[in-house]
């Protein structure tokens, strides 16, 4: 009876975790103009990745980009 109570109780606690991890991994864009930092942004999809890219070229600097993606 206690066998079948544990192995119950294991199988709900198997079933109610994620199979599949949630989180996301952060990449930071970090802009330098004449060798000197400015700003980073962590981001976290491709969409927000290429707009800190593309607004560190905008005001002349240099994006450098680092991380999970």
């Amino acid at each position: 009876m206690i066998k079948t109570t544990l192995a119950a109780l294991a199988a709900i606690i198997t079933i109610s975790l994620p199979s599949v991890s949630t989180a996301e991994e952060a990449t930071y864009v970090v802009c330098y103009k004449n060798g000197s930092f400015l700003w980073y942004e962590e981001a976290y999809s491709d969409g927000s990745i290429n707009s800190a890219y593309f607004r560190c070229i905008n005001e002349g600097g240099t994006p450098r980009v680092f991380g999970g993606r």
